[in-house]
């Protein structure tokens, strides 16, 4: 075998190139099996969509070639990351023969940092990159994706603590002023004052119920991935930013001081230690 490889690798120079693109596609392949199994749903609470692939065959005689364009339309690239969070549409884990093949012969289409695509493809061995390992179908269009993960396990006492500090405070806050945008489809730029009458808080979302003239008003914060605090008004208030996918959201407790509290588990739920990826 050795002796094959060496014969290989002088008679076709890209030969050790493709073989450790396709190595790298295995070991990917044998980690997207292991999530193959998921709804849209179950996907997008875990796995952001990273980069969006149309795909072309170009064909002449028995000779194939993979195109794969990077989607630059704004509104295109709206609408399938906009179906992703919201669950819609089907997601296949690609044949990992399928995969080992098209390399070979496949050129990447990137878009530039101006968000045009580049002058020119790039045969996807020559950018050392491997074939996206899913295929997201929706509205009648497939499409090749990257999923990421959305955490990963690094610095999880911190993102821990983002957790325990906004249920503490939000805890010692019930019944009290908070000052927030009750026009939850805006960008939480225009405060009003409001009672907070509810939360509840998992790993990446937060419920909350506030009254306002006299009426309840609710919303679920969807997708987060960071939270930050800071003191403001002379240490009158605290601050909250929200981070989420699409959108900063902020909020204000006017009752600063932390309070120790057990934190109920049927209502703070980290099921692992995570911090967003950076």
């Amino acid at each position: 075998m050795a002796i094959l490889e060496n014969v290989m690798n002088v008679v076709f120079p890209g030969y050790k190139k493709v073989k450790e693109i396709q190595e790298e596609q295995r070991n990917n392949h044998k980690v997207a099996e292991g999530i193959a199994t998921k709804s849209v749903r179950d996907y997008q609470l875990e796995y952001n969509i990273d980069t969006i692939y149309t795909l072309s065959v170009h064909q002449e005689g028995k000779k194939e070639e993979f195109y794969l364009t990077e989607v630059v339309n704004y509104e295109d690239e709206k609408i399938i990351r906009n179906s992703y969070l919201n669950g819609k549409g089907h997601i296949l884990l690609i044949n990992e023969e399928e995969k080992k093949r098209i390399v070979v012969n496949a050129y990447i289409h990137n878009k530039s940092s101006a968000g045009q695509l580049n002058p020119a493809a790039v045969k996807a061995v020559q950018l050392e990159v491997t074939i996206p390992d899913f295929l997201y179908m929706i509205e009648g269009r497939e499409y090749l994706v990257l999923l990421q993960p959305k955490f990963k396990v690094r610095n999880e006492v911190e993102r821990k603590g983002e957790l325990r500090r906004l249920y503490e405070y939000l805890f010692g806050n019930l019944g009290k002023q908070i000052d927030i945008d009750v026009d939850f489809d805006a960008s939480g730029c225009y405060e009003n004052k409001c009672k907070l009458v509810y939360f509840r808080l998992h790993s990446d979302n937060l419920f909350l119920a506030v009254e306002y003239k006299g009426e309840i008003v609710s919303h679920t914060f969807k997708n987060i991935y960071e939270i930050a605090a800071g003191h403001t008004y002379g240490g009158k208030a605290l601050k909250f930013w929200i981070y989420m996918e699409e959108r900063t959201y902020r909020f204000y407790l006017y009752h600063p001081e932390e309070i120790k509290v057990p934190i109920d588990s049927a209502i703070y739920q980290v099921s692992k230690d995570i911090v967003p990826v950076g």
